[in-house]
């Protein structure tokens, strides 16, 4: 019998043009042999093994296409199919094409009645693309798992109901207790109990839109003391927009919030001793400049009266640290009532205008007829635009004119306050509303000041629910404007 026509015997078992059909279409390598020699395949072997054509792969020794560190195993498995009906389970096995190329495919056997002699089918499947994309996932996931337990952040994931589903070693470690007794566990079980309902309602309120959020907290470490914590969140949604799962890294920062503390009690401390005696001293040169220690030299008179302005710079100095550490700390009170937008604007005016004239500038205001209202705290919102006032002074040249404005937006108040001043560089952008900052941080410059009026305005502005900002050209003045929502 030829080989072509062995090819062909298979399709008696068969009506011979179905068959020829079925195994032509088959993306599955078929392969029949008898152990000594391949007396079937279809079109899709002959491209699994790299063949020229049938014939190629007709009449070789199927155990060519084994690799040799395989085939001891491969000659006992044949024994359970060696009969017509036995199966063999699918195995994955490494084999060689014609080529010499190895790759790995997943065989499933059976024993047949071929040719009137017992014989083996053969139906492979390439997997070696598959085995290498589950060898990178595998590698992947233990880059990721490595990554994450060398990290010394607490690194926890945790479902909607607030279950670990993966934690870290740092976790374990500040905790004591086992990955396995952790994963499943609640991640409120270390947070204190006065922490625990705006802890629930922190985790409820991510959105699709708002999905990345910081919030400190405090949790109680394997020794039971309470650490302060900032967590990093990241939550997970599905097609419903329904929290799937949340991503949660934490840093201690137990020590630098008692040094915070320490700080800001030190600063208050020592504002408050410093306050007592310039507020004397003010008081006294006030008082021996308006005569009551007689007519004074003109000479006398002027040293009197630099060291009234000195003492007047101290003054602001102090009461802008007291503001911002009480910022810092929460405990800024705000007396909330419906305020004239206008009206407020104007009266910040007058109280700066005497500031502005040192410099040589004056205010324009744009003329607005009606009242427009917002709900704040008139003193603190006062305190931003003198601010903006003076800062938009100390930032002008002599005869130029501040441009104030409010406008009636649709959902909110908008002021703006717009000097001709040198700008502020881009890179500067990032950093404008930091404490201390300021664009020109060297001795020598020529506007002096705390570098604490637009951080303290920005804290007051977000106390407001409102936005704070500014639009600004090198060389061409700056505009800073903020927004609050109406009445």
């Amino acid at each position: 019998m030829t080989k072509k026509s062995k090819n062909s015997s298979l399709f008696s078992l068969v009506d011979s043009e179905t068959a020829n059909r079925l195994f032509d279409i088959l993306p599955d390598a078929v392969i029949i042999h008898n152990g000594e020699e391949i007396l079937f395949c279809n079109p899709a072997a002959v491209k699994m093994y790299r063949a020229k054509n049938l014939n190629a792969l007709i009449g070789t020794q199927p155990d060519k296409l084994v690799h040799p560190e395989q085939l001891a195993w491969l000659r006992e498995r044949r024994k359970t199919t060696s009969k017509p009906g036995g199966k063999g389970l699918p195995q994955v096995t490494q084999r060689v094409r014609l080529d010499g190329t190895t790759f790995f495919a997943e065989n499933t056997s059976v024993g047949i009645q071929y040719d009137n002699q017992s014989a083996f089918m053969i139906l492979s499947r390439d997997v070696s693309e598959y085995r290498a994309a589950e060898h990178a996932l595998k590698l992947s996931e233990d880059r990721y798992e490595n990554v994450i337990n060398s990290q010394s952040e607490l690194i926890t994931v945790f479902n909607v109901d607030g279950n670990f589903t993966l934690v870290n070693e740092a976790y374990c470690r500040f905790t004591g207790r086992t990955r396995e007794d952790l994963l499943g566990s609640s991640l409120y079980d270390p947070v204190p109990e006065h922490g625990l309902e705006d802890l629930k309602n922190y985790f409820a309120s991510f959105t699709p839109a708002e999905q990345y959020k910081i919030v400190e907290n405090q949790i109680s470490s394997a020794d039971g003391e309470l650490h302060d914590f900032e967590w990093s969140n990241s939550a997970s949604f599905d097609e419903n927009g329904d929290i799937t799962e949340i991503q949660s890294v934490g840093r201690d920062v137990t020590k630098q919030r008692e040094v915070d503390r320490l700080k800001s009690e030190f600063i208050a401390v020592v504002s408050h001793e410093l306050r007592t005696p310039l507020t004397s001293i003010m008081g006294a040169l006030g008082l021996t400049l308006g005569g009551v220690l007689g007519e004074l030299p003109e000479k006398a008179t002027e040293m009197l009266t630099v060291a009234k302005l000195n003492s007047e710079k101290l003054i602001g100095l102090i009461n802008d640290i007291l503001d911002f550490e009480k910022l810092q700390s929460g405990a800024m009170e705000y007396n909330m009532t419906k305020v004239d937008m206008v009206a407020l604007v104007k009266q910040a005016i007058e109280i700066n205008q005497s500031y502005a004239d040192q410099f040589g500038v004056s205010f324009n205001v744009e003329k607005k007829g009606k009242k427009i209202f917002v709900r704040a705290d008139e003193a603190r919102i006062g305190q931003v635009i003198s601010n903006l006032l003076s800062n938009a002074a100390k930032f002008s040249q002599t005869g130029d004119v501040v441009d104030i404005a409010v406008k009636d937006k649709k959902h909110c108040v908008r002021v703006e306050v717009k000097d001709s001043g040198p700008g502020i560089a881009e890179e500067f952008r990032k950093s404008i509303f930091d404490r201390f900052s300021q664009a020109d941080s060297t001795d020598i410059r020529k506007v002096q000041g705390t570098g604490l009026g637009l951080s303290i305005s920005k804290s007051i502005i977000d106390q407001h629910d409102g936005k704070i900002d500014f639009k600004s050209r090198k060389g061409k003045g700056t505009t800073f404007f903020f927004e609050l929502a109406k009445a």
